[in-house]
């Protein structure tokens, strides 16, 4: 698997809290009142997806509860929030709200989100948040649709495999002048079929390159355009039991693309989105960190096999 990166698994799955409250910037007059959950949770989900960078986007699925917490100057309103993964990848500059629920029989992934938001002088932000992350049980998906493809490990080795081809066949097929190269590895399934025998498929986010695609490059040595000029893509693969494979790739154009893509230039933040909260002191993250893959075969994670830790990376802003 020499020269194919994924994130590393590690021991626990979980959406970051926020580090830099979100505040609403809608003008709206905030009150310490029980009823603001809906525009709360409204503002929560912004928050939740602005400071998600990796794996999909997600919709608000249902308030659970809350709860306004009154003090002397201020007012804490405490939510408590179902999630619902959709079929957005982060590098997809559509809206959360744009974006489709991932279907049944694809495995979805369901999220639950603590959420305490500041109202002070009428102005509200979240200061905080945290979601435990969980798909569909597989026998629960055995049950509801059994002939439906497995979800697997992110570091399962046919799998990853499937990924180095697809990715390969892509950047062969493909019309730009840059050669791309993996981001991330976001779902593997598996599935069984009489012609082609086991037939393997995978989703990943890939990054335009400085390197040009038709040159004779080690594609390892390829370092990403810098993130508001790189265009960034969700492919789908399929690596069927004969060996043949079919990739598809959304190719997403870069933030600012009308700016000169000067090799070699020092990277800047991204331009700033309207819509998006602009924090006095806030730095934009640097690209993902791409790490090699893991040696041995690290034990699945509870509930879901081999997803990765929803870590801090860059920002593939999304529109409010």
């Amino acid at each position: 698997m020499r020269g194919l990166v994924v994130l590393s698994v590690l021991a626990v799955w979980a959406l970051p809290c926020a580090s830099v409250p979100t505040r609403d910037t809608s003008g709206r007059h905030w009150t310490c009142d029980e009823n603001e959950k809906e525009p709360g949770a409204s503002l929560a989900m912004l928050s939740i997806n602005n400071k998600h960078f990796h794996g999909y986007k997600f919709q608000l699925s249902n308030i659970t509860s809350s709860t306004a917490e009154k003090g002397e100057s201020d007012c804490k309103l405490h939510l408590e929030l179902d999630l619902q993964e959709t079929i957005c990848h982060v590098v997809n500059p559509k809206s959360f709200k744009e974006c489709d629920i991932r279907p049944h029989h694809e495995t979805q992934v369901n999220a639950h989100c603590n959420v305490t938001l500041s109202i002070t002088e009428g102005i509200a932000e979240v200061s905080k948040h945290s979601c435990d992350i969980e798909p569909v049980s597989a026998e629960e998906m055995v049950r509801m649709c059994p002939d439906c493809p497995t979800l697997l490990p992110l570091h399962s080795p046919e799998g990853l495999e499937s990924v180095k081809a697809g990715l390969r066949q892509f950047n062969m097929d493909h019309n730009y002048t840059s050669y791309f190269k993996l981001m991330e590895v976001g779902r593997i399934t598996s599935g069984y079929m009489m012609m082609t025998g086991m037939n393997y498929y995978a989703e990943f986010a890939i990054v335009e390159t400085k390197c040009n695609a038709k040159s004779r490059i080690d594609t390892q040595a390829c370092k990403p355009m810098c993130p508001d000029k790189a265009r960034h893509g969700l492919c789908k693969s399929t690596l069927l039991g004969n060996g043949n494979v079919d990739v598809d790739c959304e190719i997403y154009e870069a933030l600012n693309a009308s700016s000169p893509r000067t090799p070699g230039r020092e990277c800047g933040p991204p331009p700033h989105k309207p819509g998006h909260p602009n924090h006095p002191g806030m730095k934009h993250p640097l690209p993902p960190l791409l790490h090699r893959l893991p040696t041995g075969n690290p034990s699945p994670l509870p509930g879901f096999p081999g997803r990765p830790v929803l870590g801090e990376g860059p920002p593939p802003h999304d529109k409010a």
